[in-house]
């Protein structure tokens, strides 16, 4: 069993964190979409939100990214948004 220690992490690269990218989008950004979909009670349990349409990548990145959940359309509107459905991250990993 290894131990890492702060001379195994780069700090500076922890302290960009928001500037580093993941599916293409700044995990930054992925946290401001994050912050606009979670549940606000609770941003472990299930995710049901309504977004635009085009965005629908970011938020889709962004559930995977903090909650290991990817999200799925369950309607189309005339307006150009969709609702959107994820499991969470406590249905994720089990519990």
């Amino acid at each position: 069993m290894s131990t890492v220690t702060t001379t195994d992490v780069d700090l500076a690269e922890l302290a960009n964190i928001d500037d580093q990218e993941y599916q293409g989008f700044k995990v930054g950004d992925l946290r401001t979409a994050f912050t606009e979909i979670h549940n606000k009670e609770n941003w472990k349990l299930r995710i049901h939100a309504r977004v635009k349409g085009v965005d629908f990548p970011k938020y889709n990145a962004a559930a995977i990214f903090f909650a290991g959940s990817p999200l799925k359309v369950t309607a189309i509107w005339e307006d150009g948004t969709v609702d959107v459905y994820g499991d969470g991250y406590y249905q994720c990993i089990g519990a």
